[in-house]
C-alpha cells in the first residue's frame, strides 16, 4: 500500500514559503513514469524513496535508473528523500533555491 505524503509535503512547503507541488506528476506522456511530487513549470521533482527495503515501487533499481536518466536528459532536477525525512525543512529550503 502506497503512503500518502501530501500532508507532510504541504506543511513543509508552507513553512518555507514554497508552492505546493503536483502529486504523481507524469513527466513523459508516452511513458508511465511519474514523480511523487513535481514543480513542472521549473522542472524540479521530489521523490520519496519509501519502498527501497520493502519491495515497494522504488525497489526496481533498473526502472528507477531509466526514469531518472530520462528525466535528467530532459533537464529535470530531482531531489530524493526517505519517508523519515519527507518533512525535513532543510530539504525544502534547497528546493526553494531552485524554484
Amino acid at each position: 500500500m502506497k503512503h500518502d505524503y501530501s500532508s507532510q509535503v504541504r506543511l513543509a512547503c508552507k513553512a518555507v514559503g514554497v508552492s505546493m507541488p503536483v502529486a504523481e506528476f507524469k513527466f513523459m506522456p508516452d511513458r508511465r513514469f511519474r514523480f511523487d511530487f513535481a514543480w513542472p513549470i521549473v522542472g524540479v521533482a521530489l521523490e520519496v524513496d519509501g519502498g527501497t527495503w520493502v519491495q515497494g515501487r522504488h525497489s526496481r533499481g533498473e526502472a528507477d535508473h531509466e526514469k531518472f536518466n530520462l528525466a535528467a536528459s530532459r533537464g529535470w532536477l530531482i531531489f530524493r528523500t526517505t519517508p523519515q525525512k519527507v518533512g525535513n525543512l532543510a530539504l525544502y529550503k534547497l528546493i526553494k533555491e531552485q524554484l
